[in-house]
């Protein structure tokens, strides 16, 4: 191969991974899964089963989830993507929660569980928030509590230690 072809190679892979770093490196657009909480979990929960033909409508795509560890819940949840989100519904596999519909994503977020709670206070109307912890190597999670055993949850899930996704959920108390 000669020195310029070669040269072609290098510049072409190099460009190859910068793309694949800025992809990777997309912030999470906390907006989406807002809209995305409010259209799917908040407009008919606790009816999981209406949340699920709601999603279906919508364009999400069900799969299955699978169990990687430990034993199996009562109940395995149902999971639907779509652009990116991850919905997942639960009907009565916790001892504590009768019903849970979540949303979450692949995207990473420099965002606070702070930030994300002030981005979803308004959308949800619930008053103000209890706060989570606020430290960004841990779920940082603010908490709404409505009657009827309603709460929902949004902030910063942390992987790993290392990988920031947002997420937001709502639960019925038994």
């Amino acid at each position: 191969m000669s020195i310029r072809m070669m040269g072609y190679a290098v510049a072409f892979s190099a460009a190859l991974i910068v793309n694949a770093h800025a992809e990777k490196a997309a912030e999470a657009d906390p907006v989406r899964y807002v809209a995305a909480f409010t259209t799917m979990c908040r407009d008919t929960f606790p009816d999981v089963d209406a949340v699920a033909r709601n999603a279906m409508a919508n364009g999400w795509n069900e799969t299955t989830p699978r169990l990687i560890s430990g034993p199996a819940p009562v109940q395995m949840p149902r999971v639907f993507i779509k652009d990116g989100l991850m919905l997942t519904t639960t009907n009565g596999s916790s001892p504590v929660y009768s019903a849970t519909c979540q949303i979450t994503g692949s995207a990473s977020t420099s965002l606070s569980g702070a930030d994300v709670a002030a981005i979803v206070s308004p959308a949800i109307a619930m008053g103000e928030p209890q706060p989570g912890p606020g430290n960004p190597k841990q779920n940082d999670f603010a908490r709404w509590t409505q009657g009827g055993g309603i709460v929902v949850e949004a902030g910063v899930a942390v992987y790993n230690k290392r990988v920031r996704t947002i997420s937001i959920s709502i639960r019925k108390a038994r």
